[in-house]
């Protein structure tokens, strides 16, 4: 499901701070997914993927200044 809702983050001063839970749980519902399970579970995988984003950041722009 996340590969669905990949584009449909939130962003606040340039950087990610998550998912569109919004949309995540209209990707669920389309799914056949219990809306519950997604409020339990993106948080966790959301809290990886922005640690993963702000990472890839860093490590470019440290490689800039190189």
């Amino acid at each position: 499901m996340t590969e669905l809702i990949e584009g449909q983050l939130r962003v606040s001063g340039g950087v990610v701070i998550g998912f569109d839970l919004t949309a995540a749980l209209a990707a669920a519902g389309a799914l056949g997914i219990d809306p519950v399970a997604v409020v339990e579970l993106l948080p966790v995988i959301e809290a990886r993927m922005v640690e993963a984003a702000h990472a890839q950041v860093n490590w470019a722009t440290e490689r800039e200044q190189e």
